[in-house]
């Protein structure tokens, strides 16, 4: 088993895999063209998606609040996370690569 350098990330990889654990290149694309036409690999930063998983949190928190003893508190709640969401959502289209 020897290392070769793949030809679209320029890391090193076995000779023997079909495809590359870094990018995901195809070696043999003659074999997988027929089956793939085109892979897309979200790589989205983390920091995004982490945002949005506030923005839910804060919504729930926000509903909860206002089911329970502060309306005012929850409708803040409630309004910030849509905000935020919206937000987190167009970060996640902008830093899209």
């Amino acid at each position: 088993m020897a290392l070769v350098k793949c030809p679209e990330c320029e890391n090193e990889v076995s000779d023997k895999t079909e495809n590359c654990i870094h990018c995901g290149y195809f070696f043999n694309t003659k074999k997988h063209m027929s089956n793939v036409s085109k892979i897309l690999v979200e790589q989205t930063d983390k920091k995004w998606k982490m945002l949005k998983l506030a923005a839910i949190f804060m919504f729930i928190a926000g509903i909860t609040c206002m089911a329970n003893e502060a309306p005012d508190v929850g409708a803040g709640l409630f309004i910030g996370s849509i905000f935020v969401y919206i937000f987190a959502a167009f970060g996640t289209w902008w830093h899209h690569k």
